[in-house]
Formats: structure tokens, sequence, C-alpha cells
């Protein structure tokens, strides 16, 4: 499911399983395991944070625990980039990584 950050920062622990862009990847590589035959999907292997307006996929629906941290971006009533992963389009998730391009720190 695509999912954007409302709140300052949102906090994944390791074995978290996230699509994210190449961009969003660079500084958090240490903390990541690339998913084969999955382009664009990392495993976690420690805690990552990812700020607010970054936008990312995460395996089946928003956990009741990030529902007030994260929503889905809307366009035309339906999530950006509708609902194929990064598997299905061949092309990585995410995006935006906020209004200044920096990634947050993992």
């Amino acid at each position: 499911m695509h999912i954007i950050v409302t709140a300052r920062a949102l906090e994944l622990k390791a074995g978290a399983l996230v699509g994210i862009s190449d961009k969003q990847a660079g500084r958090r590589k240490p903390f990541l395991e690339a998913v084969s035959k999955r382009p664009g999907w990392y495993r976690l292997t420690g805690t990552v944070q990812f700020k607010r307006g970054e936008t990312l996929q995460i395996e089946g629906e928003v956990p009741k625990a990030l529902a007030e941290v994260v929503e889905a971006p809307k366009r035309g009533g339906k999530p950006a980039g509708g609902d194929k992963t990064p598997a299905q389009t061949g092309k990585p998730a995410g995006g935006d990584d906020g209004e200044d391009g920096k990634d947050a720190q993992p």
C-alpha cells in the first residue's frame, strides 16, 4: 500500500518490508537489504526514519499504530501510483523526499 508520512517522522523497525526510491535508499543503505526479484523493495536491517512528506510502500494495510502518522496519497480518489507495487510496474516506489530533498537520518 502506498503511504505518505504526515507526522514529523515515521520510524520503522528492523524486519519491516518497504518499497522506496533509489534516492530514498541512498543514505539508508547500511540499514537496507534488497529483496530479490522485487525492484525498489527492501527489508530493514535496523531502525529507519522517514520524514514528513516522504512516500513509500508497505506490505498490506496500514497497521493501526501507524494510522495517525501516515495516510494514503490521493489522486482522483486512488492512491498515488494506483495499487501496483514497484515489482508490478518495474519502477521503484516512493518519490518525493520532502520539500528540501534531503533524506531523514537513519
